[in-house]
């Protein structure tokens, strides 16, 4: 059955309840972990640490949730009135974690096993669009999201620690790391993505500067493993 609205001669669509579910689901997940933009998103906000409860791989190092904003920029987006909004009180010292893995079980007859890591690397740059423009002519900095997607060539199954493996050279120190241990019946392998970034000395916020933190996608650890944050479609093949 479908309802119309009164007047407009055409039929509204119509969901049912898994529907409804699905697309909740789907809201819930977007904002808080992410992308909710897409996978090159812009996040116009002072703090991209911020934006998502759940995912992110801190800096080493990071104790806790620095502010991080210009100098010479202290304000947030313009307000209605001209004026600026006053930066967000530093947060609660916490502690952040800066690796994210899951341990699962491989066949004994496998071989060896490619991973793939997907995570989105958040960069402070200026794009000049209207939606971004100041009330003094010029455009706020924003937060734009590359993404990172790339397997891994073949890893031997064979006993002992993996050699670290960095997915992207641009960033040697995103690695993934692990260790491979022979059971009777199956090799057990826990695999972790770490982030060893420094954490910036100086935040003063320029194009093409960075935060320097992961945001991770869903379901690495969800399903088998794919990646630093750990991947939005997880993958770990395995070759006999």
């Amino acid at each position: 059955m479908t309802d119309t609205q009164p007047g407009s001669g055409s039929a509204a669509p119509s969901y049912t309840s898994a529907d409804l579910r699905d697309r909740l689901e789907h809201l819930v997940i977007a904002d808080l972990l992410g992308p909710v933009g897409g996978l090159e998103e812009l996040v116009d906000e002072r703090s991209v640490r911020g934006r998502y409860l759940v995912s992110m791989l801190a800096p080493r190092g990071s104790s806790g949730i620095p502010e991080e904003y210009d100098d010479a920029d202290p304000g947030g987006p313009d307000s209605e009135d001209g004026t600026t909004d006053a930066p967000p009180p530093k947060a609660a010292s916490a502690m952040l974690p800066s690796r994210i893995g899951l341990t699962f079980a491989v066949a004994a007859e496998a071989r060896a096993l490619c991973v793939t890591a997907r995570w989105g690397h958040y960069d402070r740059v200026m794009v000049e669009e209207e939606r971004f423009r100041r009330t003094d002519g010029g455009y706020r900095p924003v937060w734009q999201r590359t993404q990172v997607d790339v397997t891994s060539p073949p890893i031997p199954l064979l006993h002992g620690k993996i050699a670290p493996w960095s997915p992207d050279p641009e960033r040697p120190d995103v690695m993934v790391q692990g260790i491979m241990r022979k059971r009777a019946a199956q090799w057990i392998v826990p695999l972790f993505l770490l982030n060893r970034q420094a954490e910036p000395k100086v935040r003063k916020i320029a194009p093409g500067s960075s935060s320097q933190s992961l945001s991770s996608s869903r379901r690495m650890v969800r399903q088998s493993f794919s990646g630093a944050h750990f991947p939005t479609s997880n993958s770990i093949s395995t070759s006999s």
